[in-house]
């Protein structure tokens, strides 16, 4: 059977197609496997300049605050706030605290909320409504201060 230039030309661009997904393909999943992490000091989980990667965490983004270098980070959830996984604290000395502002906010994390070490503060006494994973899990401080409940699992 004899090729026509359609076919082939064909053929090229279905092989340029599937070699683009691929490529985003390993782009995506390796952008995803970063962990987010707070840049240190006072701000609203709003703004991207926060945050290591230059942009609020999402769905897909494990984030981390905390400060290793033993300053104290604070951390306004000032709107909508979302990430795959969110470790607030860690070992001694990385002090780091997560509120509300005092204003009603929604927190969902996909997998879990880990407040560590003795150093991990979270206070959302605005009537924030958390959403996070099954395998979530408080080693210090957590601050409620209204009859809702913390968090539910989805």
């Amino acid at each position: 059977m004899k090729r026509t230039p359609v076919t082939v030309l064909s053929s090229i661009r279905l092989f340029c197609a599937f070699s683009c997904c691929v490529v985003l393909s390993i782009t995506l999943t390796n952008a995803g496997a970063q962990t987010d992490n707070w840049n240190g000091g006072y701000g609203n989980w709003s703004n991207p300049g926060n945050w290591s990667q230059g942009v609020v965490p999402g769905l897909a983004t494990d984030t981390a605050i905390y400060n290793p270098s033993g300053g104290y980070d604070f951390v306004t959830l000032d709107k909508l706030g979302f990430a795959r996984s969110l470790t607030l604290g860690g070992q001694d000395g990385f002090n780091a605290s997560l509120t509300d502002g005092g204003l009603p906010q929604v927190l969902t994390i996909a997998n879990s909320l880990t407040v560590g070490g003795r150093t991990g503060n979270l206070h959302p006494y605005g009537g924030t409504a958390i959403t996070a994973g099954a395998d979530s899990s408080n080693a210090a401080y957590i601050q409620r201060l209204e009859a809702r409940p913390l968090w539910s699992q989805p």
